[in-house]
């Protein structure tokens, strides 16, 4: 106790400065004054068990729970505090935290409060202003809390000193220990967004077919989080076993399909008194990150894009029936080729249409004896202006094309392309004057116009009939360049028409 009440000095003192502030309303008796005080005290030392968990909680780096830059509360919320602006007002506050699925911060006990207390004077510091979720907005009788809760009906409330005054926003103000005041709604400060952690990371599961297989990806919630034997069930139930990896290249496919920041993932692989896979065949091949002990009760889990890079896609060990830490541990099955079915077509929207020089990359699965189609539709109707036809069979990839970018109608057959295992690119650039596309980095096709073709009208890029891993739009670096060659070399040796 000598130790805390040493530790709880320095912040009394804080307490005492900001209590001999000059403020409106009637002045504080001596009782109230002594009253203060130890209440001070007796929050310091709140504060400093909070400020121990909360080290604890930074130095183990729960970002399996929470977003990167969003800290977890009690395993239940993900907060979010910026470090350095922006100043906002409150409406703009919290249409920020709704544009991230999240609201301004509730406040419903002391607990939370401290907590709020210790991480913002890491933040901001004592001198800061935040806003919280607690306002009292057009039709309400009171000011209330954003989840619904009027003030009258929650239990707990921190006002700071002649506050509230009738204003109809409310700050934490970190010079007065995070107490809370009313405010101007429009004055600007920085501000607290909270989200459920069910919300940060909901689970999900992509299913994609690689040769002769299909796997499913699983990455779930943190409460669903599950144990070696625990995801090797849930594989089997489904007809499937968790993934046996016989040789790099599926190896890579499981690692960079869906290459998600900081994930373990569970493999079939486990040791008895050998090494076995889940489906009972003999390892060929390993990834291992270092060498490991042969250990029974050890399993193989599979490192995602981890904070040191190198480690991607390599394995380690860990006890079987060893419940998922704090970061985030998925898994993946494997099932005969039929299991997949159909994926849903996949809807990019492109707000405003793309301009000349814009960029479109689409990272996918196509197995073998399959169809996708690709589509550029036009907005608000709908229409197809540009449709790419990719069929596959043993060895080789199919494609036609029907482009209708300035009234006439152009259509091509396309040269075969050799079919390559695993995720294959497509991607177009777009001209002045027409387009040109890529598969697998190689150019596939022209489509050109003797005048200006405007891709602004487009409305969305769809993509049916394959797994989409990963798709990005961007603005070719090469464009001015570009703009200065001859149309006409653009129209010599069209790939589509050898």
């Amino acid at each position: 106790m000598a130790v805390l009440g040493a530790a709880c000095r320095g912040p009394t003192m804080l307490w005492e400065r900001s209590r001999a502030e000059p403020r409106k309303g009637p002045e504080r008796t001596g009782k109230q004054l002594d009253i203060a005080a130890a209440m001070a005290r007796a929050g310091c030392c709140w504060r400093v068990a909070v400020r121990v968990a909360l080290e604890l909680t930074l130095a183990s780096c729960v970002w399996g729970l929470c977003p990167a830059g969003w800290l977890p509360y009690r395993n239940t919320l993900c907060l979010f505090v910026p470090a350095k602006g922006p100043a906002l007002s409150w409406s703009q506050a919290r249409a920020f935290c709704q544009e991230r699925k999240a609201e301004l911060i509730v406040i419903g006990d002391y607990k939370k409060q401290i907590f709020l207390t210790e991480l913002t004077d890491r933040g901001g510091g004592p001198g800061s202003q935040y806003w919280m979720g607690l306002a009292r907005l057009a039709g309400e009788a009171e000011l209330t809390w954003v989840d619904g809760t009027p003030i009258s009906k929650s239990w707990y409330r921190n006002w700071l000193w002649s506050h509230p005054k009738g204003e109809h926003c409310v700050q934490l103000v970190g010079f007065y220990l995070n107490q809370w005041r009313d405010w101007d709604c429009n004055s600007t400060s920085s501000f607290i967004c909270e989200m459920p952690a069910t919300d940060a990371f909901p689970s999900s599961v992509r299913a994609v077919r690689f040769r002769a297989h299909c796997y499913t990806f699983h990455f779930p919630a943190l409460w669903e989080m599950r144990t070696w034997p625990q995801a090797l069930a849930f594989c089997k139930q489904s007809g499937g076993s968790l993934a046996s990896v016989q040789g790099e290249d599926e190896n890579v496919f499981l690692s960079d399909a869906f290459p998600a920041d900081g994930w373990h993932m569970w493999i079939g692989l486990q040791f008895s008194t050998a090494w076995r896979w889940s489906d009972t065949t003999v390892p060929v091949y390993y990834k291992w990150h270092h060498p490991v002990a042969n250990l029974s009760g050890q399993c193989a889990v599979m490192a995602l894009r981890p904070s040191d890079l190198s480690r991607h896609g390599t394995w380690e060990t860990r006890g079987c029936d060893t419940e998922p830490p704090t970061k985030a541990t998925g898994f993946f099955c494997k099932y005969s080729p039929g299991s997949c079915g159909l994926p849903a077509p996949v809807e990019f929207p492109l707000p405003g249409g793309m301009g000349p020089y814009a960029t479109a990359d689409v990272v996918f699965s196509l197995p073998r004896y399959s169809v996708c189609t690709v589509m550029l539709t036009k907005a608000y109707t709908r229409a197809a202006l540009f449709q790419l036809r990719l069929e596959s069979n043993a060895t080789h990839v199919y494609g036609s094309l029907a482009a209708e970018f300035t009234g006439a109608s152009v259509q091509k057959e396309l040269v075969p392309v050799p079919f390559a295992a695993g995720l294959s690119t497509w991607g177009f650039i777009t001209f002045p004057a027409g387009m040109i596309g890529f598969f697998n980095h190689q150019e596939h096709f022209r489509v050109f116009s003797d005048q200006a073709i405007s891709f602004a009208n487009l409305g969305s890029l769809l993509i049916s009939g394959v797994t989409v891993a990963n798709a990005s739009l961007g603005k070719h670096t090469l464009g001015a360049a570009l703009e200065r060659e001859s149309r006409a070399h653009w129209f010599q040796s069209d790939p589509g028409q050898q």
